[in-house]
């Protein structure tokens, strides 16, 4: 597999609609070429 998107949520608890932050990864013949994270602090999730 030489191309492909990887997404990673994180949860704050064991709830799915808890999300904190996520990553997402995108690889071109086997290499990185763009990343991006994002994270909600818990004042922007109020």
């Amino acid at each position: 597999m030489k191309d492909f998107a990887a997404i990673y949520f994180e949860t704050a608890n064991n709830e799915q609609s808890s999300v904190c932050s996520v990553s997402i990864l995108i690889v071109r013949n086997s290499k990185i070429t763009n990343t991006f994270y994002s994270y909600k602090s818990k004042a922007e999730l109020l």
